[in-house]
């Protein structure tokens, strides 16, 4: 179970929606910095905090 404190810093980085379609689809809130689309529509992510993210797991793909 996720901590109150985690849900609304994730809210509060992602914004509502995203947090929302996160949450249906991977059922965990993460945030990071965009990197840009391809041509099929998947969004690329990446964060880099060694804090919040396992290493080996900075980056990250949404594909919708």
């Amino acid at each position: 179970m996720v901590s109150l404190a985690r849900t609304i810093r994730s809210i509060r980085r992602v914004g509502l929606k995203e947090w929302w379609h996160q949450m249906q689809y991977i059922g965990d809130a993460k945030s990071g910095t965009y990197k840009g689309k391809d041509q099929f529509g998947n969004r690329y992510f990446e964060n880099l905090n060694p804090e919040e993210e396992i290493p080996g797991e900075h980056a990250r793909v949404d594909s919708l």
